[in-house]
């Protein structure tokens, strides 16, 4: 397994504990990549997943600037299917960094 597979598997139990299904997983599109989307009832909850021996504010700091783009798109490409009836959400969830090691974890709420 390789070492972003056991930190997406992690963020994977941790909404699967709070009662989210997961629908796809390492979705890609033209210039982007979303590691995890889940359902609960009528909302989609779409999930970036980090793991750095960095503190977790710099790198929220950092995704916030350049991903909240490419939410924007990922949100273009739905508003004309069938998901545009669902409440979406984007969560950050940052791990510190340990080789195979959960140690501790921050979700930031992008956009909800």
């Amino acid at each position: 397994m390789k070492e972003y597979q056991f930190y997406e598997n992690a963020a994977l139990k941790i909404y699967e504990n709070k009662g989210y299904r997961l629908i796809k997983r390492n979705h890609t599109g033209r210039g982007f990549e979303i590691d995890l989307i889940f359902q609960k009832a009528n909302s989609l909850k779409v999930v970036e997943v980090k793991a750095s021996v960095f503190e977790s504010d710099i790198i929220a700091e950092k995704f916030r600037s350049k991903q909240f783009r490419f939410y924007r798109r990922f949100l273009s490409k739905i508003e004309n299917s069938h998901l545009s009836t669902y409440n979406l959400s984007f969560d950050l969830i940052v791990f510190a960094k340990s080789p195979y090691k959960v140690l501790k974890f921050i979700i930031y709420k992008i956009i909800e």
